[in-house]
Parts: C-alpha cells; sequence; structure tokens
C-alpha cells in the first residue's frame, strides 16, 4: 500500500482523480503542483506518449491508451475522438487496474478534442459498471476553435451523461466572457492555463467537502446520495467578507458566472459554509438561501468546517446542485464570439468579481438578473437586498401559504 492508500483505509472513502487527454492532465498537474487534493490518489491517462511522460503523476499511474492494436502507440489520436473511443475499448483491462479499489472516481477532461472526447466516457462507463461513484468535471470549447470541435464536444459530453453518475460542465467562452467582464486582456496561454484551473477547482471543491475536517461533517456517503441523482451538474463558489459575507457569498456561489443557470429545478444539493471561524447562525442562513432556490422535495446536504488556513474574516460557501430535469447547457454552436460585455446564459456579467484560484468568485453588486426562467420554480433574487427581504419573510413564516416570491410564475 502507498502512504495515500493507508490513509484512506484509515480516513474512508478512496478517491482516485483521472486525468485525461492534455487538458485533463494538465488540471492534475496543476493540483499536484499546488497540493490541492491531499489524500486523493491522481492517475493520467493519454494517447500521447510525450504529453503523458510529461505529468506529474507518479509514473505506474501514467497510462498510456493504445490505438488501432498498438500500431499507433503513443502518437496520440489526432483530433479524432472515434481513434480515442477505440483506443479506450482495447484498453479496456489496463483502466478497470487503474480504477480498481477506488470508492469514487473524479473524470477531469476538455470535450472536443480525440482523447478527451473518445476515452472520458469509456472510462465513465468502466467506472460506474465496477460500482464506482463516477463524477466528469469537463470543460466545453471555445467558439472559435470550431464547429466540427464543439459538435465532437457536444457528442463527448453526451456519452458522459449517459455513462456517469454526474457531469459538471463549464463552457471556456463563459470563462473568457467573465474576465473580459472585468477588464482583464488575458493572453492565448493564460487562457487555457485558467480553464485547467477551472477543471481543478471543479475537482478539489468536491473532494475538500469530504476532506475537510467538519464542525458538521460531509462524509463520502452524503455526498454519494447527491451525486448519485444521475444527469448534468453545477458547482458554484463564492468567497466573501464583512458583515454580510454569508449572502454575499451564497449569492455569489449559486449565480457564478461560468455557469448557464442557476441552481433552480436540482433534486440534489450540498451546502459547505467553510472559513477559519464560521459560526451557527451562518450556516443556518446559508441553508435558508439556498433552500429559497430549490424544491422542498430536494435532498439538502449540509456542512460546515474551520479551516485554520483560510483568509481571516472570509468565508467560503461551495454548492453542488445535481439531478436537474433537463440540460443545464446549451449545445447550440455559439459561433466566433466578439469581445467585451457578453450575457452568459441570459444573464449580465456580474461587477465586483475577484479571480481566485482560475474560477470567478467574489462580491455581487445589484441589480442582477435570473440566468433563466422556469415555469415550475419561483424567479431567483435580483439582488443581496433582496435576499435579505426574503430571509426575513421566511423568518416571519410559520405555516399555511408559502411567501409570495415563492408562488409559481
Amino acid at each position: 500500500m502507498t502512504t495515500i492508500q493507508e490513509e484512506n483505509a484509515i480516513l474512508g472513502a478512496r478517491i482516485k482523480v483521472i486525468g485525461i487527454g492534455g487538458g485533463g492532465t494538465n488540471a492534475i498537474n496543476s493540483m499536484i503542483k499546488e497540493q490541492k487534493c491531499p489524500g486523493v490518489e491522481f492517475y493520467a491517462m493519454n494517447t500521447d506518449a510525450q504529453h503523458l511522460a510529461k505529468s506529474n503523476v507518479e509514473e505506474q499511474n501514467r497510462i498510456l491508451i493504445a490505438t488501432n492494436n498498438g500500431k499507433r502507440l503513443g502518437l496520440g489520436a489526432g483530433s479524432r475522438p472515434e481513434v480515442g473511443r477505440k483506443a479506450a475499448e482495447e484498453s479496456r483491462e489496463e483502466i478497470a487496474r487503474a480504477l480498481e479499489g477506488a470508492d469514487m472516481v473524479y473524470i477531469a477532461g476538455g470535450m472536443g478534442g480525440g482523447t478527451g472526447t473518445g476515452v472520458a466516457p469509456v472510462v465513465a462507463g468502466i467506472a460506474k459498471e465496477m460500482g464506482i461513484l463516477t463524477v466528469a468535471v469537463v470543460t466545453m470549447p471555445y467558439g472559435w476553435e470550431g464547429k466540427r470541435r464543439w459538435n465532437y464536444a457536444v457528442e463527448g459530453r453526451r456519452g458522459l451523461l449517459q455513462n456517469a453518475h454526474t457531469v459538471i460542465t463549464v463552457r471556456n467562452d463563459s470563462l473568457t466572457k467573465a474576465l473580459e467582464a472585468q477588464g482583464l486582456e488575458i493572453g492565448l496561454e493564460d487562457a487555457f492555463k485558467r480553464v485547467d484551473s477551472v477543471l481543478s477547482d471543479g475537482v478539489t471543491g468536491v473532494v475538500g467537502i469530504i476532506k475537510e475536517d467538519g464542525v458538521m461533517n460531509l462524509d463520502y456517503a452524503d455526498v454519494e446520495t447527491v451525486m448519485t441523482h444521475e444527469g448534468p451538474s453545477l458547482m458554484g463558489i463564492g468567497y466573501a467578507e464583512g458583515p454580510n459575507r454569508v449572502e454575499e457569498a451564497t449569492f455569489a456561489a449559486i449565480h457564478n458566472p461560468l455557469l448557464e443557470r442557476d441552481i433552480r429545478g436540482a433534486t440534489g444539493v450540498i451546502l459547505s459554509v467553510s472559513g477559519k471561524n464560521v459560526q451557527y447562525h451562518e450556516l443556518l442562513q446559508a441553508g435558508r438561501i439556498v433552500a429559497s432556490f430549490v424544491d422542498p422535495d430536494a435532498t439538502l446536504i449540509t456542512g460546515a468546517s474551520n479551516n485554520p488556513e483560510a483568509k481571516d474574516g472570509e468565508l467560503r460557501i461551495t454548492i453542488v446542485a445535481t439531478g436537474f430535469p433537463e440540460d443545464v447547457i446549451d449545445e447550440e454552436y455559439p459561433g466566433f464570439l466578439d469581445g467585451g460585455m457578453q450575457q452568459v446564459g441570459g444573464m449580465q456579467q456580474m461587477g465586483g468579481m475577484q479571480q481566485m484560484g482560475g474560477m470567478q468568485h467574489g462580491k455581487v453588486e445589484a441589480p442582477i438578473s435570473a440566468y433563466t426562467e422556469s415555469v415550475n420554480a419561483p424567479k431567483g433574487p435580483s439582488s443581496v437586498d433582496d435576499f435579505r427581504n426574503r430571509l426575513n419573510e421566511m423568518k416571519k413564516f410559520q405555516g399555511g401559504s408559502r411567501p409570495s416570491w415563492m408562488q409559481n410564475k
């Protein structure tokens, strides 16, 4: 047993993070370098031997996926998903050996290329067949990468939705537009690094919930309960400081500009509150806000942890929402988007946002419109002040009819 395996045997769930293709491998390289996920096992899978050799993953955990019965061994998939898919099918035994013993598998990768698009759905299917809780965190390509690559990405993501328990998706264009809205000009290399960081945050956001020592613990079984609400999922992280930090951090997590919509319609939600000195009333307040967005019958699991390494006075809210009845990502090709202030999912970009760990977090300035309209869900609050008014209304609510804003529109 390795040291990490021994720790997992004592602490519980054994979690493996699998980076697939160039994008996935870059993401886990970042996690390893920054030590973002202590207590998990990292694996890299690629059809490109040269890229695989540069991975920060331990050599025994680097899995080279062969193509054409070994005739193209290590030469890559040539941006053709069917080549990656065939390679993965031919490498099922090697993949299964890498997954063996895991309770939970995280798959990180970029959709649109040959390896990530072709291999990831196969790996997810094998993991699910082995009875492993399988979560995929993937990115969709930039519009300027072309319609063919976008269509490949759509098909790859559909394959993941069929094979994984939960799929969290981020569109690269949403990241770029969020940065442009802040007046940030970034180069091509930096843009892709930020995408890698988003994949990294998508993994560490949930792994951290399980691994952190909590005042009110969320363990693997809690996460499994929500993650088995199969289908498309969303994850948001919000940070805030000051007297209104709960409302502002929760609002930022729910209305994250990298997401296509908010959490309305989810059947399972994980809420994690973390900081140096989390108060009970703050956990209660965050729970009330999140509950106001979801169906009363939704599974809502809440946890809190005191993190001694957190910034003084800063509160972190992590929300994972699963089991949406419809897709949360628009599959239509976005085209070659121009720059400047854009709308993401029907919502103007938020002001006052700060870049933290590659994902957009921070204080939100009102007014902000809801991402989407839903026939069977209440409209989301339009500002932090609206949040406070709704909370006051809920506190006074002792039964009878629901508050007016919770009525179906």
